[in-house]
Parts: structure tokens; C-alpha cells; sequence
């Protein structure tokens, strides 16, 4: 089915029944919404940020953060990201 990206172009997007994914412009996306977490660590002044080694926009510089998984809560996915991704140990002191 013909559609508009974001930037106003024609598009197209392709539905895969068994794997439950839309597919457009390359990129698979879920079909219900999936929750994340992000975090922006200080240490004085200076901010804490990670190299995406996966697509989309591998190799750029991203706040720390992912999905949250099944039964975890807000606050330990982000403890379990921040552990994951640089392999720091620390809990948020405060949450939006």
C-alpha cells in the first residue's frame, strides 16, 4: 500500500503475517508498541553517550538506553542497559 514517509516521499509498506512485522523502506517494525528506556548520566559536566554498533543509525552517538523486557521495571532496565552497554554499575536517581 502506497504511503508518505516522513520526509513527504511515496513509500511503500509490506506486511509479513508470520513474523507479525511491517515492512518499510527496509526497516521492520513491530505492530504493537514496544517500551524503552534512555538515560542521560553526568559526571560533572560531562555527559555520558554510546556508539550505536547496530542499525539503524549504526556508528552515530546515542544516549544510553533500550527495550525494556517482559516483568522488568523502568528502573532496572535502564540498570540492566547501563551494565549492558558499558559495563558500569548504578541505579537512576531520578525518573521522568
Amino acid at each position: 500500500m502506497p504511503i508518505n514517509g516522513p520526509d513527504g516521499r511515496r513509500s511503500t509498506c509490506s506486511y509479513d503475517p508470520s513474523r507479525g512485522l511491517k515492512v518499510r523502506n527496509q526497516r521492520r517494525h513491530p505492530n504493537q508498541p514496544l517500551v524503552g528506556v534512555g538515560a542521560v548520566i553526568f559526571r560533572g559536566e560531562k555527559m555520558l553517550s554510546v556508539r550505536r554498533g547496530q542499525g539503524p543509525a549504526r556508528d552515530t552517538w546515542n544516549l544510553l538506553g533500550g527495550l525494556v523486557e517482559v516483568g522488568e521495571t523502568l528502573t532496572s532496565a535502564i540498570t540492566r542497559e547501563l551494565a549492558e552497554e558499558t559495563g558500569l554499575a548504578g541505579a537512576p536517581i531520578w525518573a521522568l
